[in-house]
């Protein structure tokens, strides 16, 4: 396959990566586009690798931070093995591991919620790195890249109004003392049927435990019996907490619709996304006239 733009040449990465240089037999083919990043299964001299590569420009934390976090978990079974990092380029090349995307539905299931919980307890017990998590200045850098490339609407308006109100109350009493993931969705936990493996540690920071849980009850759509029962899982069950996770459940859900709405607009954006932010948009206004 010739090289182009969604395509790497392999000539030219072989020079690039120490390990496949000298390769016999170097294959490239795609195996993911996501929403930022485009992945590659690599064939070097027998051994298989995944290529990640940015797709796209935009808002977006220090490459470093998250590369560091991946070497992290990854020294102790949680991530893939790093071979190879640039954070000059955003370029990232792992150990292929054999898997499927975690099914987050089944997490309404008790066997599934103590699988994830055991992977995050050990997550959240690994050294923090220095870089704090952030969320309202996330969600200004990210609103601030879709106002340079589209307008904003009164139904946007009247979401970023809401926000803007509540989110000093939502980030109350966060707690960064640990290193957490902060993208805990289905496509970033991989599951090889023995055991589940982070990947994508591109938002990773020191932050607070429950926003990981949070950001996976968000995305999963979990019943609150279910969220309680992850945070139980956790343990992580004291006093208060059970309130705090469900107000940054709210919170991820606001995060997550910045990012959205962000990512589908601008050079290399993916327009249909922005329905996606828009029904959480839509879902959190609902919330707001509902419980006000």
């Amino acid at each position: 396959m010739p090289a182009s733009a969604d395509h790497p040449d392999p000539g030219s990465l072989a020079e690039r990566i120490p390990a496949w240089r000298g390769a016999e037999n170097l294959t490239i083919e795609p195996v993911a586009a996501g929403l930022s990043n485009r992945s590659y299964l690599v064939t070097a001299g027998g051994d298989r690798y995944v290529l990640r590569m940015p797709a796209r420009t935009g808002p977006g934390p220090d490459p470093a931070v998250g590369f560091a976090a991946h070497r992290t978990a990854a020294a102790v079974g949680l991530a893939p093995e790093v071979v190879h990092a640039d954070a000059g380029t955003g370029l990232l090349v792992t150990q292929w591991v054999a898997g499927e995307r975690f099914d987050e539905a089944q997490l309404e299931r008790p066997a599934q919620r103590a699988r994830l919980a055991d992977v995050l307890t050990r997550l959240h017990r690994l050294p923090p790195p220095p870089e704090r998590h952030r969320p309202l200045e996330v969600a200004e850098s990210l609103w601030a890249w879709y106002r340079r490339y589209a307008e904003v609407d009164g139904e946007l308006a009247r979401w970023r109004d809401a926000y803007q109100a509540e989110a000093p109350a939502l980030v109350g009493g966060l707690e960064p003392d640990c290193l957490c993931h902060l993208d805990l969705v289905g496509a970033n936990v991989l599951d090889t049927g023995d055991r589940l493996v982070l990947l994508d540690f591109e938002w990773a920071a020191a932050g607070d435990a429950l926003m990981d849980l949070a950001f996976i009850a968000s995305s999963a759509d979990l019943s609150p019996a279910a969220t309680d029962a992850l945070l139980v899982a956790c343990g992580r069950d004291g006093a208060g907490q059970g309130d705090k996770l469900h107000r940054l459940r709210r919170l991820a859900d606001h995060l997550s619709a910045h990012w959205y709405l962000a990512r589908s607009v601008g050079p290399g954006g993916t327009p249909g996304l922005v329905s996606t932010g828009l029904a959480l948009v839509r879902k959190l206004l609902r919330r707001r006239l509902h419980s006000g």
